[in-house]
Order: C-alpha cells, then sequence, then structure tokens
C-alpha cells in the first residue's frame, strides 16, 4: 500500500504479504489492508525494510485443536473482499454473485472487549439518508451496568422501499448476561424471501416478516443509479468491520473469526442444526494463555501472541 498522504506522519508504503484469504470462487479472496496509517504504537512498522511486511499469517492463531483469524481493530481492522461491489452485481439472480433473491450468513466468532457499542461481522452496506440499502450482520455488548450482548441483522428489500432510497427491516435479538470474553458464537441470519430469520448457537431467537405482504422482492444494493436513490459512488464487502463510508468511520469486530460462509439461498433449520454441529466450538472457548500464534517481530510461533507487548491490543 502506498504511503498515505496528509495529516498521516507516513514515510514509507506498507508491504503485506500473504494478505488474502480464499474463498470458494464466487466472490473473490478477502484482503488485508492493515492500519489506515502507521503512527502512534504502530510507527515502527514505518520501514523500507524488506522483512517489515505485515502478513495474515500474524493473525492466526490455535490452541492446537481449533484454528482461527484474530481482529484487533488496530494492525487487522478488518479484511475487504472489494471496495466496490459494483462488478459483483447483476439484476438476475441466477447470474449475480452477490446474493439476490435470498441470502443466508453464517458466522463462528469470539468477542473479546467487555463493551463494544457497535461492531461489524460482515457488511455490504450503505446508510445514509439519502441510501438504505444492502445488509450487514453486527453486534454489541456491555458487561456494566446492564449485562447483555445483542445480534443485529438489518436488510433492505424492494417490498419496503416506499421512498425509491431504501428501507432496513431489521432482526434484533439480546441475551443477558453478556456472553463471556472469549466463548464462541454462532450466528445465522436469513432472509428467504419473505422473512428474516436469527439463530443463536442453533436456536431460532428471530422469525419475522421482512415485509407487509410477501414476498418482499429482491435485496437492494448501494449501486448508484439505482431506483430514485442518491449513493456513493463505492461501496465495499467487508468483513470483521463495518465500514461507514458516509460517516467515515469504521466499526472494527475485536475477538478471532473461525468461520464466515455467505448463500445464495434460505438455508433451513435442519441445515442451521447440520452447520453449528460440524464444527461445534462451544466447548473450546479463547482462553488467552493457552492459544499460539506467530510472533510478529520472528518467523516462529509463540506462546500466547494475544498477551505480549506488540499485541496487547488483540482480543483482549
Amino acid at each position: 500500500r502506498p504511503k498515505v498522504a496528509g495529516t498521516c506522519p507516513e514515510s514509507f508504503d506498507t508491504s503485506f504479504g500473504p494478505a488474502t484469504v480464499r474463498d470458494s470462487g464466487v466472490l473473490g479472496a478477502a484482503v488485508l489492508l492493515g492500519p489506515q496509517c502507521k503512527a502512534g504504537a504502530q510507527s515502527d512498522w514505518d520501514s523500507q525494510q524488506s522483512n517489515q511486511s505485515l502478513s495474515l499469517l500474524t493473525f492466526m492463531t490455535n490452541d492446537g485443536l481449533e484454528e482461527a483469524l484474530q481482529f484487533d481493530g488496530v494492525l487487522n481492522e478488518g479484511l475487504y473482499v472489494t471496495d466496490d461491489i459494483r462488478p459483483l452485481i447483476t439484476t438476475d439472480a441466477r447470474t449475480s454473485r452477490l446474493p439476490l433473491s435470498e441470502l443466508s450468513v453464517e458466522v463462528w466468532f469470539t468477542i473479546h472487549r467487555d463493551s463494544v457499542e457497535f461492531a461489524g461481522l460482515v457488511a455490504v452496506q450503505e446508510d445514509s439518508p439519502t441510501c438504505r440499502m444492502g445488509w450487514s450482520l453486527g453486534y454489541e455488548t456491555q458487561s456494566d451496568p446492564l449485562s447483555f450482548t445483542g445480534l443485529s441483522f438489518s436488510i433492505s428489500l424492494e417490498a419496503n422501499d416506499n421512498t425509491g432510497s431504501g428501507r432496513f427491516v431489521d432482526a434484533s435479538f439480546s441475551t443477558s448476561p453478556a456472553i463471556p470474553k472469549g466463548e464462541w458464537i454462532h450466528v445465522v441470519a436469513v432472509y428467504n424471501g419473505s422473512a428474516v430469520q436469527l439463530f443463536l448457537n442453533n436456536v431460532l431467537v428471530v422469525n419475522k416478516e421482512a415485509c407487509r405482504s410477501p414476498p418482499c422482492g429482491n435485496i437492494l444494493y448501494p449501486v448508484p443509479g439505482t431506483r430514485s436513490s442518491i449513493c456513493q459512488e463505492k461501496t465495499s464487502f467487508s468483513i470483521g468491520v463495518y465500514d461507514d463510508g458516509y460517516a467515515g468511520a469504521r466499526f472494527s469486530h475485536i475477538g478471532a473469526v473461525s468461520t464466515l460462509r455467505v448463500f445464495n439461498r434460505a438455508v433451513l433449520q435442519s441445515e442451521v442444526n447440520l452447520l453449528y454441529s460440524a464444527n461445534n466450538l462451544r466447548s473450546s472457548p479463547i482462553v488467552l494463555s493457552e492459544n499460539w500464534a506467530r510472533d510478529i517481530s520472528v518467523d516462529t510461533a509463540s506462546p500466547s501472541l494475544l498477551e505480549s507487548s506488540v499485541t496487547d491490543t488483540m482480543l483482549q
């Protein structure tokens, strides 16, 4: 990445490698973009040294049984499939690479903050006064004074668009007390053409009509010229962060992600059960002292990178 101009005090370009997580070949690889600016605690990365390369391997963690990717909101603010979703969308559900008529999203993740106002897990969305389109899945959590964890799935659909600028239908659920830090959480969000559903740890917790008179039509994406909306020129597809391009803000996940799947169809409850059972991580919470990861400073594995002085922002 070229050095950032303007107010960022960077002096050198940023090198990455390896920097991609491959997919099944439909949407494209997810790419690590690194910090927006190598300043402050990240200034030691601002170097011309050939070995100063930020690698996705730095963020891999495992306990000998399970492996996951860490998101710290600093060096790994999120992965990006694309910064412009337009090439992924057509008007035909059979050819569109982004889901159009139905959608399911599955995530296995952990939270490693006591309080988070909002964090994105996966998002293809614009939420502005003139364009409310796309979809996103995220969460909030709070330990004090009210202990709870909330999940939210929002999606914009043809049947709910009365103004031409789109409107979201939300599927939200809160559980109290808050889900403990490091405990694996399995979430599946579904739009089946008439209803939105939310599954938490293999339990259907939300099942509501997606519009007043189903069927509710296709998913509306924030593409300039769509209906009468005024959307931004570009909207990203992000993982581990909600990138609000309109407001210029990022809401990063602080924790780990083991699995992320996006389906172009609505999975059934029986399939949710299979997804949950096939990779049930509930009995293997992330314990910082028991996980290993690649040390940033040396080409070896080190115990509990999550607790090292270099990366004490990660998962803590």
